[in-house]
């Protein structure tokens, strides 16, 4: 995919997802979605992980999907929720 093609996917992504926004019904889709339109990932079912527990200063907490091969970990919110808004300090 050209650099070009990936703008106008991403475009098109993002104007079709801006309707959508609800963490537990969308989060694996959108990913997938994400990673195989915009991204060109052929399996993306192989490419990120959902749900995995982590350790975060000793403690046990829940993450919404983890990409290994990039080793990006994600934490997705309903459409609207401010994501400081859920963090600890």
């Amino acid at each position: 995919m050209t650099e070009k093609e990936q703008r106008q996917a991403a475009r098109q992504f993002a104007a079709e997802w801006a309707k959508n926004g609800n963490e537990k019904g969308d989060t694996q889709a959108f990913w997938l979605d994400l990673l195989r339109r915009v991204y060109g990932v052929d399996a993306p079912t192989t490419a990120v992980l959902f749900e995995r527990k982590v350790q975060i200063d000793g403690t046990p907490h829940w993450i919404d999907a983890y990409l290994p091969g990039v080793r990006v970990l994600v934490e997705q919110k309903d459409s609207g929720v401010r994501l400081e808004a859920s963090r600890r300090t």
